[in-house]
């Protein structure tokens, strides 16, 4: 059954990086049903976008090409009262000069981070076995024990994808600056890395398991 207009949540997505921008909100109108999630490279149309459709979430990086993410995320929410918010950025940014309440969310961050926080923001319940924190007869080691759970290896297989779209964007917008090449590399291989041996010791452990009940 398809959700009616009011029962469409909107969140508006405030980053003047494209790839970036289009993953995140592909990655969340996939993940989350029943929102809307609608971009905005600039201050002005993210001014413009909230005007007219009163989102109920803002998400902003802090440095835009026309202004301050922070300084824009002030002005909305004094024209939206009760408005949620999320603030990207490098670096945290000083809540204590800031009247409007936010989340921080330190780039780079993976698709799934993102998830998880607009959830939170927006009070749905993160179903995910990650959610659940090691319990106290975790093993003292640095590796997390992985159970087999399609929903989470879904999350994971979408954040791999999602990371290796950014990867090829900036490699291809990139590919004549052999420095911005390698500082790219650098920046996403790791994490990349870490989500493809994630996804590998799942299914190797959902394959031991199989192997012993028969």
């Amino acid at each position: 059954m398809e959700r009616t207009e009011k029962e469409i949540t909107r969140i508006l997505f405030v980053e003047d990086h494209a790839s970036l921008a289009y993953i995140m909100c592909s990655n969340l109108e996939m993940m989350i049903p029943g929102i809307q999630v609608l971009r905005a490279d600039s201050c002005w149309m993210a001014r413009e976008i909230a005007l007219e459709t009163g989102p109920e979430l803002i998400i902003t990086d802090v440095r835009l090409a026309d202004g301050d993410g922070l300084e824009l995320l002030e002005e909305l929410s004094a024209m939206i009262p009760g408005v949620r918010a999320i603030v990207t950025s490098g670096a945290a940014p000083n809540k204590n000069k800031r009247s409007t309440d936010f989340a921080f969310l330190p780039k780079p961050y993976e698709p799934q981070d993102l998830v998880d926080l607009v959830k939170s923001k927006l009070g749905l319940r993160r179903n995910d076995k990650t959610d659940e924190g090691p319990s106290a007869s975790s093993p003292p080691h640095s590796e997390t024990p992985f159970r087999y759970d399609p929903h989470h290896l879904r999350n994971r297989l979408a954040a791999l994808l999602a990371g290796l779209r950014v990867l090829q964007v900036e490699l291809t917008v990139q590919a004549d600056d052999p420095q911005a090449v390698l500082r790219i590399a650098n920046e996403q291989a790791p994490r990349l890395i870490e989500i493809t041996g994630e996804i590998s010791r799942m299914l190797r452990e959902s394959e031991h398991r199989r192997l012993r009940s028969e």
